[in-house]
């Protein structure tokens, strides 16, 4: 039996580490999809469309694609397309669903969107929260799996950095949303990064309010006793260091990179750092983040 598996990115540098991670899997590219919200500063929406060369055939290039972001996706069979679509706004699209999208054209009502996920297996109730997702600047990734591959096509796309969902509608209905607007302007750049930001904010507020939570508590004693040991002799003080210890714990805990050595992962903790403390040297607080990760197994 063959299901859909659909996971949803804040970055579109995870839904491409996804894309790769995928393909070296062997999940063919022909059951993959990328569907990305392309809004950057100042768009005008105009819609580009870009073949697997990188060509521009129309339009202005793309930030992501221009960026180097989709390297992965750029390698799928079908062409990497842009297009604007009313109610979510600019996108960029890749694998067979672009075929879908590219006969709506390029005035494409929101529904274009949701029907072609749901013509991927995606229930209409959930499609309409993908949709959601897309226009509040998030990417999917869809693939098409044997059931017996559905549970590691899950784990790829979550040790990537796809979000809970459900838990993402909750954030969203406690700030008044009550469903999927079709008619609903889309979502500008400033929007977006706010949106981001609020969700970054979120989860370390939930991670430093934990004092409660036993586990953590004594994650935090080890921290301090780590501190003591190997880092109080930088003069900085325990409080500058805290942040990166429980960065480390909670990429694991998450279950994001829970089978995985943290070299191996550096570069990809260290980039997420830098974007949700830009202010914070990774180099400074690298050990505390790796004993962090460590011991939040």
């Amino acid at each position: 039996m063959v299901k859909t598996v659909i996971g949803s990115f804040d970055r579109v540098d995870d839904a491409d580490r996804a894309i790769r991670a995928l393909r070296g899997a062997g999940f063919l590219d022909s059951d993959i999809n990328l569907v990305a919200n392309d809004v950057r500063r100042g768009d005008t929406t105009e819609p580009t469309v870009r073949n697997v060369a990188g060509e521009t055939t129309s339009g202005a290039a793309t930030g992501a694609v221009a960026g180097g972001a989709l390297g992965g996706a750029a390698g799928l069979a079908a062409s990497l397309m842009g297009l604007a679509i009313p109610g979510i706004g600019p996108i960029l699209a890749a694998g067979p669903i672009v075929a879908a999208l590219a006969g709506a054209g390029a005035g494409a009502v929101a529904g274009g969107l949701i029907g072609s996920l749901t013509e991927l297996g995606v229930e209409k109730e959930h499609a309409e929260i993908y949709a959601e997702a897309v226009r509040r600047g998030g990417s999917l990734v869809t693939v098409r799996v044997d059931e017996g591959r559905a549970d590691e096509a899950t784990s790829i796309l979550r040790d990537a950095g796809a979000v809970d969902i459900d838990k993402r509608v909750e954030q969203w209905r406690s700030g008044g949303w009550s469903g999927f607007d079709p008619k609903a302007e889309p979502f500008t750049f400033d929007e977006i990064e706010r949106n981001r930001t609020s969700y970054s904010a979120g989860e370390r507020t939930s991670m430093a309010s934990a004092p409660s939570d036993t586990a953590w508590a004594t994650l935090d004693d080890d921290f301090r006793r780590d501190y003591d040991e190997n880092l109080a002799r930088s003069g900085a003080e325990f409080d500058e260091y805290a942040p990166a210890y429980r960065y480390g714990a909670q990429t694991v805990r998450s279950g994001r990179y829970a089978n995985k050595r943290f070299d191996d992962v550096e570069s990809e903790l260290r980039s997420d750092w830098e974007r949700e403390f830009p202010d914070r040297d990774w180099n400074k607080v690298k050990d505390a983040a790796r004993y962090g990760f460590t011991r939040g197994r």
